[in-house]
């Protein structure tokens, strides 16, 4: 008797028992995490900050404020957004899918919600083609949707699919709409919208579109991570230092690298997510590893200040940190500056050098079903296709009137 035959179906049979398994708990997680988080038990730690904050982790969603943290959903989270209308947004995910869930932000903090409302959702191939960091602006949501290469922009408070805008395309014009770039972090304000991707070939990207045009940037080491301002200047993550020797991440502040001995001396393994308040600035310092070993060790929010104070150092019972804001929806106390996309061109090029890419947004422009060849297609992202004039008294005026839509985008 060949026992090899009779072995392999039974192993293969064990196997399908044991992933069926695993996909019914993580879907029972799934909607366990929608239902409100009742623990709610604030614990203290030995330092202290100015400002209160979110913070989106693999193990839910806390709340940082004072001398204390406790965590408000049990949802993991990567991307979370607060809107004008004080409703919050979250950017997690099920087994095989990515969701976007929302609650009323007073009735979370209180701990009075049922639970999370879900409003989209995307099938997506593996675990890191989640939805990754996200923004509101007035009543639509931006999402940085890895999976599918492109900034999404939804209704936010139906989930409708509003516009696809794919910044990276084939030599033939054509969007790539995998993720090829792993495109992560999205700030959307009224006049342009920034973003930032992982990779193109062995840099990374930020990226800005607005005035009809998107310019694109590239910076030396792939792995970069969020795009946050405070007021005109420009923050981000040089997560882990790709190309260089050093063992630690980097922050930069308008193109300076800022608290570098600190991060050498703390060995910062991986930063991401920013915030701040007055003097402090936060971010977070996920565990390092490969996709093996990356979520068994823990995380931890450094609390930075520009005086001669010693930073502090705030474990959480997580593994990884995906994004930091405050409860008023901002990153830092000073919101982003009222500029026109060309002006905040001109700022990418003055931190990272000539853009490496520009074209019309119009050429970039993708269906929702990732198709460019009806009027459809285009979508909603007219205030971004009209030129805009610099900032007056206040007030950003159109100068241009909408280019006449071709048929074929």
């Amino acid at each position: 008797m060949n026992y090899r035959l009779l072995h392999d179906p039974v192993r293969l049979i064990l196997r399908a028992v044991r992933h069926i398994a695993r996909m019914g708990f993580e879907e029972a997680g799934y909607w366990y995490g929608l239902l409100a988080d009742r623990s709610m038990k604030a614990a203290h730690w030995s330092g202290t900050v100015e400002g209160t904050y979110l913070i989106t982790t693999d193990r839910g969603v806390f709340l940082l404020t004072g001398s204390t943290v406790r965590r408000i959903s049990r949802l993991p989270a990567f991307g979370i957004a607060i809107s004008e209308d004080q409703q919050i947004y979250l950017a997690t995910w099920g087994p095989g899918r990515t969701t976007i869930v929302t609650a009323p932000l007073e009735r979370v903090l209180a701990a009075k919600i049922r639970c999370w409302r879900e409003i989209w959702q995307l099938p997506i191939a593996n675990f890191a083609a989640r939805v990754h960091q996200i923004s509101a602006c007035e009543n639509s949501l931006w999402l940085a949707n890895t999976a599918e290469n492109s900034l999404t922009r939804l209704d936010r408070k139906t989930g409708a699919w509003q516009a696809t805008v794919a910044p990276f395309a084939c030599s033939f014009g054509h969007p790539i709409q995998t993720d090829h770039n792993h495109v992560n972090g999205v700030l959307a304000r009224q006049n342009y919208v920034v973003f930032s991707a992982f990779k193109i070939n062995r840099q990374a990207a930020f990226g800005v579109f607005g005035d009809g045009k998107l310019w694109l940037f590239s910076y030396p080491n792939m792995g970069v991570h969020d795009c946050v301002f405070d007021g005109t200047e420009f923050l981000f993550c040089d997560s882990y230092c790709f190309w260089q020797p050093q063992t630690h991440g980097a922050l930069y502040r308008a193109g300076e690298n800022v608290f570098e001995d600190f991060f050498r001396e703390a060995e910062a393994s991986f930063l991401r997510g920013i915030a701040g308040n007055g003097s402090e600035t936060l971010v977070g310092n996920s565990y390092g590893g490969d996709r093996t070993k990356r979520f068994t060790g823990k995380c931890q929010v450094f609390v930075l200040r520009n005086t001669d104070q010693t930073p502090q150092r705030l474990e959480l019972p997580a593994a990884q940190v995906y994004d930091i804001i405050r409860t008023d929806g901002e990153h830092f106390e000073r919101s982003p500056a009222n500029r026109t996309a060309s002006e905040v061109a001109e700022n990418f090029e003055a931190i990272f050098g000539p853009p490496v890419l520009v074209t019309e947004l119009r050429d970039t422009l993708s269906g929702e079903h990732q198709k460019r060849f009806d009027l459809r297609d285009v979508g909603h992202v007219e205030e971004y296709l009209i030129t805009q004039k610099a900032p007056r008294d206040g007030g950003v005026d159109p100068v241009d009137t909408l280019p006449e839509r071709s048929a074929t985008c």
